[in-house]
C-alpha cells in the first residue's frame, strides 16, 4: 500500500506571475511572504508515513523525492521507536521504498526530504 503524506500539500506554491501584466506590488508581497515562511522554518519538505502491515516494504510517494534525495525518518510512535529506522531504497521521481520488519503493528514516522 502506498503512503502519500497528508502534509505534502501543506501550502501550494504561489503561481508564477507574468511580471509584465501583473501588479509588481503583488509580486513583492508573494516573495516577501515566501521568504518569511522559509526563515520561520516552514519549508514544506516533510510529511508522515505509516508502514504497511504484514509487509517488509512500504512505498512512500511524495513529489519532492528524487533519485538524489535524502529522506530522514523520525519515529512518532512507541512501536516505531522500538523497531528502529527503516532504510530507503528505490528512490525515483516522486517515490521511494522503505525497507522494514514485517509485522502487524502500526508504526508511524515523520519524514523530511532534502535535495532533489
Amino acid at each position: 500500500m502506498a503512503n502519500t503524506s497528508p502534509r505534502a500539500s501543506f501550502r501550494d506554491p504561489p503561481q508564477p506571475l507574468n511580471l509584465v501584466d501583473d501588479d509588481p506590488e503583488r509580486f513583492k508581497r508573494i516573495v516577501n511572504d515566501t521568504l518569511n515562511l522559509i526563515l520561520e522554518g516552514k519549508i514544506n519538505v516533510g510529511g508522515s508515513v505509516t508502514l504497511t502491515d504484514s509487509s517488509a516494504t512500504t512505498t512512500l510517494n511524495d513529489r519532492k523525492i528524487g533519485i538524489d534525495s535524502i529522506i530522514l525518518l523520525q519515529p512518532t510512535t512507541t512501536l516505531a521507536k522500538d523497531e528502529g529506522i527503516p532504510y530507503v531504497t528505490g528512490k525515483g521521481d516522486g517515490t521511494c521504498v522503505l525497507n522494514h520488519a514485517s509485522n502487524t503493528n502500526a508504526r508511524t514516522y515523520d519524514y523530511v526530504v532534502l535535495g532533489a
